[in-house]
C-alpha cells in the first residue's frame, strides 16, 4: 500500500535582468488567462531549453526575452 505523504510548501524567488546575454522588452498586456507557471519558473523553463526568444505574460505586462 502507498503511504500518505504530505509535501511542504515551497517558494522560489528570482531577480531577473537582461544582463549582457539577453535583450529584454516589456509591453502592456491584457492577458486574462490563468498561468501554468509562476514567472520565475516560466523563465527557467525557457532558459534551459534551446529557444532563443520567448515571451512571458503577466496580468498587466508582458516580457519578451531574446538570447544574443
Amino acid at each position: 500500500e502507498f503511504e500518505q505523504q504530505q509535501y511542504p510548501g515551497f517558494g522560489l524567488g528570482l531577480v531577473l535582468s537582461n544582463g549582457d546575454d539577453f535583450t529584454l522588452r516589456s509591453s502592456h498586456s491584457v492577458e486574462t488567462q490563468g498561468h501554468l507557471l509562476p514567472q520565475g519558473l516560466a523563465f527557467l523553463q525557457h532558459y534551459l531549453s534551446d529557444k532563443t526568444q520567448w515571451t512571458i505574460h503577466a496580468p498587466q505586462q508582458s516580457w519578451e526575452w531574446r538570447k544574443q
